[in-house]
């Protein structure tokens, strides 16, 4: 975890800088869930109020003798909305096994 801070209008925020990897979503499916949270800017970079952030590319991982779709995500996020924010995102992404 990175931190920085950022002056948005004479005020400085801190920014964490987070990275995660999920496996076995594809890219789209991310595409989707962060623009409707935020706007696009560029392909794969979505912004929102506090928090930017950028899409990997979908690769293929070998977990022992499987494969899995693997897609990591960057997030630039204010430190005021960082739990909520991952807290929403985890249980927007929860795979049960079985």
């Amino acid at each position: 975890m990175i931190v920085y801070s950022v002056n948005k209008g004479g005020v400085y925020l801190k920014v964490n800088v987070i990275e995660k990897t999920y496996r076995s979503f594809h890219k789209e499916d991310f595409e989707h869930y962060f623009s409707n949270r935020g706007k696009c800017k560029n392909p794969g970079v979505y912004i929102g109020d506090g928090w930017l952030v950028y899409l990997g590319d979908e690769r293929k991982e070998l977990v022992g003798p499987m494969e899995f779709i693997t897609i990591t995500i960057t997030i630039e996020i204010s430190i005021d909305i960082q739990e909520e924010f991952i807290a929403e995102l985890r249980k927007s992404f929860l795979k049960g096994g079985g």
